[in-house]
Protein backbone atom coordinates (compact mmCIF):
# COMPACT_ATOMS: atom_id res chain seq x y z
CA UNK A 1 0.00 0.00 0.00
CA UNK A 2 1.69 2.98 -1.12
CA UNK A 3 1.15 6.28 0.72
CA UNK A 4 1.70 9.85 -0.98
CA UNK A 5 4.33 12.59 0.54
CA UNK A 6 2.09 14.29 2.10
CA UNK A 7 0.88 11.54 4.23
CA UNK A 8 4.51 10.24 4.73
CA UNK A 9 5.64 13.38 5.94
CA UNK A 10 2.54 13.96 8.21
CA UNK A 11 3.32 10.28 9.90
CA UNK A 12 7.10 11.45 10.31
CA UNK A 13 6.11 14.81 12.09
CA UNK A 14 3.93 12.86 14.37
CA UNK A 15 6.55 10.19 15.07
CA UNK A 16 8.95 12.97 15.80
CA UNK A 17 6.42 14.75 18.18
CA UNK A 18 5.61 11.77 19.87
CA UNK A 19 9.73 11.18 20.26
CA UNK A 20 10.23 14.69 21.71
CA UNK A 21 7.03 14.01 24.24
CA UNK A 22 8.23 11.12 25.67
CA UNK A 23 12.66 12.72 25.71
CA UNK A 24 11.23 15.88 27.38
CA UNK A 25 7.88 15.13 29.60
CA UNK A 26 6.06 17.99 28.60
CA UNK A 27 5.73 20.33 25.77
CA UNK A 28 8.34 23.09 26.86
CA UNK A 29 6.77 25.87 28.17
CA UNK A 30 7.89 29.72 26.94
CA UNK A 31 8.84 32.61 29.42
CA UNK A 32 9.50 36.03 28.65
CA UNK A 33 11.67 38.52 30.47
CA UNK A 34 10.02 40.27 33.10
CA UNK A 35 12.65 42.42 34.39
CA UNK A 36 16.33 44.18 33.35
CA UNK A 37 18.56 45.46 35.89
CA UNK A 38 22.10 46.62 35.75
CA UNK A 39 24.95 45.74 37.89
CA UNK A 40 26.03 48.45 39.88
CA UNK A 41 29.53 47.60 38.97
CA UNK A 42 32.69 46.88 36.35
CA UNK A 43 34.57 44.55 38.26
CA UNK A 44 32.38 41.40 37.80
CA UNK A 45 35.05 39.49 35.47
CA UNK A 46 33.91 36.53 33.85
CA UNK A 47 31.04 35.74 35.23
CA UNK A 48 30.34 32.36 36.19
CA UNK A 49 27.13 31.07 38.65
CA UNK A 50 24.63 33.41 40.70
CA UNK A 51 22.73 32.46 43.83
CA UNK A 52 20.64 34.18 45.61
CA UNK A 53 19.03 35.05 49.63
CA UNK A 54 16.30 37.68 51.35
CA UNK A 55 19.29 40.14 50.91
CA UNK A 56 21.67 39.09 48.86
CA UNK A 57 22.61 37.98 45.58
CA UNK A 58 25.83 35.92 44.93
CA UNK A 59 28.16 35.99 41.74
CA UNK A 60 30.90 34.03 40.97
CA UNK A 61 32.97 34.82 37.93
CA UNK A 62 37.28 33.94 37.02
CA UNK A 63 39.96 36.67 35.76
CA UNK A 64 41.81 34.58 33.74
CA UNK A 65 45.08 36.82 33.46
CA UNK A 66 45.07 36.89 37.54
CA UNK A 67 44.31 33.17 37.89
CA UNK A 68 42.04 33.92 40.20
CA UNK A 69 38.13 33.38 41.01
CA UNK A 70 35.84 35.80 43.08
CA UNK A 71 32.52 35.23 44.81
CA UNK A 72 31.10 38.72 44.59
CA UNK A 73 28.50 39.89 47.30
CA UNK A 74 25.56 41.79 45.95
CA UNK A 75 23.13 44.19 47.51
CA UNK A 76 19.23 43.19 46.88
CA UNK A 77 18.49 46.66 47.26
CA UNK A 78 21.61 48.68 45.61
CA UNK A 79 23.07 46.26 43.36
CA UNK A 80 26.34 46.57 44.62
CA UNK A 81 28.84 45.17 45.46
CA UNK A 82 28.92 44.60 49.60
CA UNK A 83 31.79 41.86 49.85
CA UNK A 84 34.44 40.27 47.57
CA UNK A 85 35.68 36.77 48.42
CA UNK A 86 38.84 35.48 46.63
CA UNK A 87 38.89 32.13 45.68
CA UNK A 88 42.09 30.64 44.36
CA UNK A 89 44.06 27.00 45.07
CA UNK A 90 47.35 27.05 42.98
CA UNK A 91 45.92 26.06 39.30
CA UNK A 92 42.38 25.82 40.61
CA UNK A 93 40.65 29.43 40.21
CA UNK A 94 37.77 28.78 37.64
CA UNK A 95 34.90 28.89 39.86
CA UNK A 96 31.64 27.68 38.82
CA UNK A 97 27.81 27.08 39.33
CA UNK A 98 26.49 27.62 42.68
CA UNK A 99 23.69 26.59 45.20
CA UNK A 100 22.68 27.73 48.46
CA UNK A 101 21.87 25.50 51.15
CA UNK A 102 20.62 27.03 54.31
CA UNK A 103 23.40 29.52 55.19
CA UNK A 104 26.08 27.88 52.96
CA UNK A 105 27.16 28.50 49.50
CA UNK A 106 28.43 25.40 47.58
CA UNK A 107 31.23 26.34 45.31
CA UNK A 108 32.87 24.63 42.40
CA UNK A 109 36.55 25.63 42.03
CA UNK A 110 38.25 24.12 38.99
CA UNK A 111 41.33 24.42 36.71
CA UNK A 112 40.60 26.20 33.63
CA UNK A 113 40.27 23.03 31.57
CA UNK A 114 38.74 19.71 30.77
CA UNK A 115 39.67 16.82 32.18
CA UNK A 116 41.68 18.28 35.06
CA UNK A 117 40.88 18.20 38.85
CA UNK A 118 38.62 20.28 41.04
CA UNK A 119 37.81 21.60 44.86
CA UNK A 120 34.55 21.87 46.03
CA UNK A 121 33.91 24.38 48.66
CA UNK A 122 31.06 25.77 50.99
CA UNK A 123 31.02 29.23 52.24
CA UNK A 124 29.65 30.51 55.27
CA UNK A 125 27.66 33.54 54.40
CA UNK A 126 27.13 34.44 57.85
CA UNK A 127 31.10 34.67 58.39
CA UNK A 128 32.11 34.28 54.88
CA UNK A 129 34.88 31.46 55.99
CA UNK A 130 35.49 29.03 53.14
CA UNK A 131 35.44 25.35 54.10
CA UNK A 132 36.93 22.58 52.43
CA UNK A 133 33.98 19.86 50.97
CA UNK A 134 35.54 17.44 48.80
CA UNK A 135 38.27 16.86 45.92
CA UNK A 136 37.18 15.77 42.46
CA UNK A 137 39.29 14.36 39.77
CA UNK A 138 37.35 16.16 36.44
CA UNK A 139 36.74 19.93 36.15
CA UNK A 140 33.42 21.02 37.65
CA UNK A 141 31.62 23.46 36.06
CA UNK A 142 28.24 23.61 38.65
CA UNK A 143 26.96 21.96 41.81
CA UNK A 144 23.64 21.41 42.39
CA UNK A 145 23.16 20.26 46.10
CA UNK A 146 20.12 18.17 47.33
CA UNK A 147 18.18 18.02 50.68
CA UNK A 148 20.06 14.98 51.81
CA UNK A 149 23.28 16.81 50.60
CA UNK A 150 24.03 14.20 47.74
CA UNK A 151 26.17 16.81 45.61
CA UNK A 152 25.54 16.75 41.80
CA UNK A 153 28.13 18.20 39.00
CA UNK A 154 28.66 18.76 35.59
CA UNK A 155 32.02 18.61 34.04
CA UNK A 156 33.31 20.67 31.22
CA UNK A 157 30.56 21.16 29.01
CA UNK A 158 28.30 19.04 31.01
CA UNK A 159 29.07 16.17 29.17
CA UNK A 160 28.67 13.92 32.59
CA UNK A 161 27.33 14.63 36.12
CA UNK A 162 29.15 13.20 38.55
CA UNK A 163 27.34 12.22 41.75
CA UNK A 164 28.96 12.78 44.93
CA UNK A 165 27.86 11.17 48.24
CA UNK A 166 27.36 13.78 50.96
CA UNK A 167 31.11 12.54 52.57
CA UNK A 168 32.57 13.60 49.12
CA UNK A 169 32.93 10.44 48.06
CA UNK A 170 31.79 9.38 44.30
CA UNK A 171 29.00 7.58 44.07
CA UNK A 172 28.53 7.23 40.53
CA UNK A 173 29.08 9.48 36.88
CA UNK A 174 25.94 9.58 34.58
CA UNK A 175 26.02 10.59 30.84
CA UNK A 176 24.06 13.82 30.62
CA UNK A 177 20.60 12.76 29.42
CA UNK A 178 20.81 15.44 26.75
CA UNK A 179 23.31 17.78 24.36
CA UNK A 180 22.83 20.79 26.71
CA UNK A 181 25.92 22.10 27.67
CA UNK A 182 24.85 23.13 31.32
CA UNK A 183 26.50 26.25 33.14
CA UNK A 184 24.49 26.67 36.05
CA UNK A 185 22.21 23.87 37.90
CA UNK A 186 20.25 23.39 41.53
CA UNK A 187 18.30 21.19 43.36
CA UNK A 188 14.97 22.45 43.76
CA UNK A 189 11.55 20.32 44.57
CA UNK A 190 13.21 16.91 44.29
CA UNK A 191 14.63 17.15 40.87
CA UNK A 192 17.77 18.68 39.05
CA UNK A 193 17.50 22.19 37.25
CA UNK A 194 20.14 23.21 34.15
CA UNK A 195 20.30 25.73 32.75
CA UNK A 196 22.71 26.54 29.15
CA UNK A 197 22.35 27.14 25.15
CA UNK A 198 21.20 24.76 22.87
CA UNK A 199 19.75 24.46 19.73
CA UNK A 200 15.46 24.30 19.65
CA UNK A 201 14.02 23.72 16.03
CA UNK A 202 17.05 24.45 14.82
CA UNK A 203 17.07 28.38 16.26
CA UNK A 204 19.86 29.00 18.89
CA UNK A 205 17.83 28.91 22.45
CA UNK A 206 18.31 29.61 26.22
CA UNK A 207 16.75 26.97 27.92
CA UNK A 208 16.02 25.79 31.79
CA UNK A 209 15.80 21.71 31.40
CA UNK A 210 14.05 20.13 34.69
CA UNK A 211 15.57 16.69 34.94
CA UNK A 212 13.78 13.83 36.77
CA UNK A 213 17.08 11.93 38.71
CA UNK A 214 15.25 8.27 38.89
CA UNK A 215 14.75 7.99 35.27
CA UNK A 216 17.23 10.45 34.30
CA UNK A 217 14.99 12.45 31.46
CA UNK A 218 14.26 15.75 31.12
CA UNK A 219 10.94 15.82 33.07
CA UNK A 220 9.75 19.29 31.64
CA UNK A 221 12.08 21.70 29.40
CA UNK A 222 11.54 26.36 29.71
CA UNK A 223 12.16 28.19 26.54
CA UNK A 224 13.53 31.86 27.85
CA UNK A 225 12.64 34.96 25.08
CA UNK A 226 14.16 38.47 25.12
CA UNK A 227 16.80 40.59 24.62
CA UNK A 228 19.55 40.84 26.88
CA UNK A 229 21.17 44.47 26.67
CA UNK A 230 23.82 43.30 24.74
CA UNK A 231 20.99 42.63 21.91
CA UNK A 232 20.76 38.59 21.85
CA UNK A 233 19.05 36.35 23.51
CA UNK A 234 21.86 34.07 24.99
CA UNK A 235 20.33 34.11 28.53
CA UNK A 236 21.18 30.15 29.85
CA UNK A 237 25.07 31.04 28.92
CA UNK A 238 25.98 31.51 33.01
CA UNK A 239 25.26 32.31 36.12
CA UNK A 240 21.19 31.29 37.35
CA UNK A 241 19.41 30.81 40.31
CA UNK A 242 15.52 30.03 41.46
CA UNK A 243 13.52 31.48 43.54
CA UNK A 244 10.39 30.39 44.60
CA UNK A 245 8.55 30.61 41.18
CA UNK A 246 11.18 33.58 39.93
CA UNK A 247 14.12 32.70 37.86
CA UNK A 248 17.30 35.01 37.87
CA UNK A 249 20.34 35.09 35.41
CA UNK A 250 23.15 37.21 34.48
CA UNK A 251 24.85 35.81 31.28
CA UNK A 252 26.92 38.67 30.40
CA UNK A 253 30.26 39.60 31.54
CA UNK A 254 31.34 43.13 33.35
CA UNK A 255 31.54 45.96 32.57
CA UNK A 256 27.93 44.79 30.93
CA UNK A 257 26.62 42.13 34.16
CA UNK A 258 22.90 42.72 34.00
CA UNK A 259 20.57 40.96 36.00
CA UNK A 260 17.41 39.37 34.49
CA UNK A 261 14.10 38.40 35.85
CA UNK A 262 11.50 35.93 34.22
CA UNK A 263 8.49 33.92 36.01
CA UNK A 264 7.55 30.54 36.00
CA UNK A 265 3.66 29.93 35.46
Amino acid sequence: MRHSRKEVVKNMSAVIACMLLVFFGADPVNLSLQATTPLASDSTNHVQGLAVDGKRFFLSSVDKGEKTGWVYVIDRDTYKIQKSIRLALGDQYHPGGMQLVDDFLYVPLAEYRPKSSATILKIDTRSYQVHFVARVEDHVGAVAVAKDGTMYLANWDAREIIILEPDGKVREKKLNPTSTAYQDMEWHEGKLWGTGHTSVNNRPTSVIDVIDIDGWEVAQRFTLSGKTTSGNAHFGREGFTKEGNILWFVPEDGPKSTLYKFQLP
